[in-house]
């Protein structure tokens, strides 16, 4: 599964957090962001609950992160 996490970081906290969400395995790719959210990540895991666990447990539990933003992808179009 992989879902697509905007990122809310509380400026004084950023190189932290970017350094955090970096050594993460499960954060495939990560993006700084001038839209909606400051950071975008890419979180792949085996399942949606999974997913769910990783959103929760380790990203917005870094000090610093103020809300994650997810977007589940379903359905491959092309």
């Amino acid at each position: 599964s992989i879902a697509i996490v905007g990122i809310e970081v509380e400026s004084e906290r950023y190189v932290e957090v970017t350094r955090a969400l970096k050594r993460m395995d499960t954060v495939e790719t990560l993006y700084t962001s001038s839209g909606d959210h400051m950071l975008m990540a890419e979180v792949r895991a085996p399942d949606g609950d999974a997913l769910g666990e990783i959103i929760d447990e380790d990203i917005t539990a870094l000090d610093g992160v103020a809300a994650a933003h997810p977007s589940f992808l379903q359905e491959r179009l092309k």
